[in-house]
């Protein structure tokens, strides 16, 4: 495979190709996001823009599949709302890529 000017593009399939098709993504979603290699391997973070004064949201994923998400709403959400929304958001990330999305809460 090749990209422009002829240069070697990603394996779509390494987890650093997922990592910035991941990152590309939230960052057309508006969200800040970075990469970065360690010994262990590649990271990407990435994170809401501001709101008073703070990141509403920050997304950790590494390319073992580990995936930490942060989120600072306080508690105003109805409780079986949020629980469904967490349900729901978990559900969807378990189920391989070629499945169908599941219906929204």
């Amino acid at each position: 495979m090749s990209g422009a000017l002829g240069q070697p593009t990603a394996d779509p399939q390494t987890p650093r190709a997922r990592l910035s098709a991941i990152a590309a993504a939230l960052a057309e979603s508006g969200m800040g996001t970075r990469i970065t290699s360690w010994a262990g391997g590649d990271e990407l973070n990435a994170w809401s823009p501001r709101q008073h004064g703070r990141h509403v949201g920050e997304i950790v994923i590494d390319q073992e599949g580990y995936l930490e998400i942060r989120h600072w709403g306080g508690l105003a959400a109805d409780p079986a709302v949020a629980a469904a929304t967490i349900a729901g958001v978990l559900a969807s990330l378990a189920r391989p890529a070629t499945a169908a999305p599941a219906d929204p809460v």
